[in-house]
């Protein structure tokens, strides 16, 4: 990056040997220097996550990479991409599939939850229930990958309780007794009977 602190005419031809001299500067820089100066292709991506046995998947022409990750006996796959523009490197993480009887306040509980986790969240694809978090293609390097990564799967670790299959279900209604509306029905009129009889004569 060049920076100037003040601003000075230069000749026209000076100008045209610098941008000469920049032009082949920035063609002479190697894959290395490309990746030192802070942006990741996929490859790079890739090499990054080579300590964690990565699974290349190559979809429709796309490549991402899967990673199996875990904490203590949880373990799990973390699908690894590079957005279309390069600008995002995305980590996302499926969680649990989806209850047919989805409570709605375990869905407000995670709602709640993005908003203290910003830039990471949770959200629904493909029936399943994923945590995901964008990570700006810039200053990169293996080491900051690694520990969004490694961040990424805590996150799912300690916010368990949020997503936890048996609380994303909704609990069933409780089953009505046979004959209980009937019974309640009777001991109410029986009450109000018992109530009357002891009203005081209206004169």
């Amino acid at each position: 990056m060049f920076r100037s602190s003040s601003h000075s005419f230069r000749p026209a031809s000076n100008l045209l040997s610098i941008a000469l001299g920049m032009s082949l500067a920035v063609a002479t820089l190697s894959p290395a220097a490309h990746a030192q100066a802070g942006r990741f292709n996929i490859q790079q991506v890739g090499d990054a996550l080579t300590s964690y046995g990565k699974n290349t998947v190559n979809n429709n022409g796309q490549t991402y990479y899967s990673v199996v990750c875990g904490h203590d006996s949880w373990k799990s796959s973390v699908i690894v991409s590079l957005s279309p523009n390069a600008n995002v490197i995305w980590l996302q993480l499926d969680l649990v599939q989806m209850p047919s009887n989805l409570s709605p306040a375990a869905m407000a509980n995670l709602l709640k939850k993005n908003t203290e986790l910003g830039p990471v969240f949770f959200s629904i694809s493909d029936n399943w229930l994923r945590i995901s978090s964008p990570l700006p293609n810039n200053d990169m390097s293996e080491a900051k990958i690694k520990g969004y990564l490694e961040r990424l799967v805590n996150l799912a670790v300690d916010n368990h309780d949020l997503w936890d299959s048996k609380i994303l279900a909704m609990a069933p209604a409780p089953a009505s007794r046979p004959g209980s509306a009937t019974h309640a029905s009777y001991m109410r009129r029986s009450v109000d009977e018992f109530d009357a009889s002891f009203r005081p004569v209206q004169r």
